[in-house]
Order: C-alpha cells, then sequence, then structure tokens
C-alpha cells in the first residue's frame, strides 16, 4: 500500500497518532510489515 503525505512532519504525525494507534495494533498482531517513509518521491 502507498500513501501519501504532504510533508515528513504529517506522515510521522499519522503513524504516531491516537487514531491510527488501534489499527498499527492489529496490524502488528496479524501481519509481518514496515512501515518506510520516503521524503521527495
Amino acid at each position: 500500500m502507498l500513501v501519501e503525505f504532504p510533508d515528513m512532519d504529517s506522515a510521522r504525525a499519522f503513524l504516531d497518532s491516537d487514531e491510527y494507534a488501534p489499527v498499527a495494533a492489529l496490524r502488528h498482531a496479524n501481519a509481518d510489515c514496515t512501515a518506510v517513509i520516503v521524503d521527495g518521491v
């Protein structure tokens, strides 16, 4: 999956947000995956 954000701070804020925390918990419990943030692509 590819998700675009306007800047690096927005991407990091999303990954650390309270709204995303339940989804992240499900993802970590059920899948092997890694989030990679690439700047300027």
